[in-house]
């Protein structure tokens, strides 16, 4: 009994050419993912980007810290 093989419709070439345009696109999809991510994040945060120290427990951990020299 003869063991089937399965013909291969793709040649090398054609392989070797799908396997690079999926590295190639590969990498603006993940700058674009992270992209949206940053403008997502400075959505969210814009508007404590103008903010100074709070008064309710700034001075004791920041201010009033003995081991914090400098800023």
């Amino acid at each position: 009994m003869k063991a089937k093989r399965s013909k291969k419709s793709k040649t090398a070439a054609s392989v070797a050419s799908l396997e690079a345009g999926g590295k190639a696109g590969c990498w603006w999809t993940h700058g674009l993912v992270i992209l949206g991510l940053l403008l997502a994040n400075a959505a969210l945060y814009h508007g404590t980007f103008d903010l100074g120290f709070l008064t309710v427990d700034d001075p004791d951990y920041v201010q009033n810290n003995p081991y914090i020299r400098e800023l």
